[in-house]
């Protein structure tokens, strides 16, 4: 059991160095960002920054 959770955790810090990867390079190039979720589903927590919304979402293993 202790694998199991040890890969989860794993998989979503390695989707959110990636979706955060995404985010940072169009921040950069000026390419306005509406949204940057943290998984799919329903919405858990959420704030909105300027015009970005960051959402934790049900399911973080990435988004759709």
């Amino acid at each position: 059991m202790n694998t199991f959770f040890s890969f989860i955790l794993v998989l979503g810090l390695l989707i959110f160095v990636h979706e955060l990867g995404h985010f940072l390079f169009a921040k950069l190039f000026r390419v306005r960002v509406l949204k940057f979720s943290l998984g799919f589903g329903p919405r858990l927590v959420g704030k909105t920054i300027g015009e970005t919304e960051y959402v934790i979402s049900a399911f973080p293993l990435g988004d759709l």
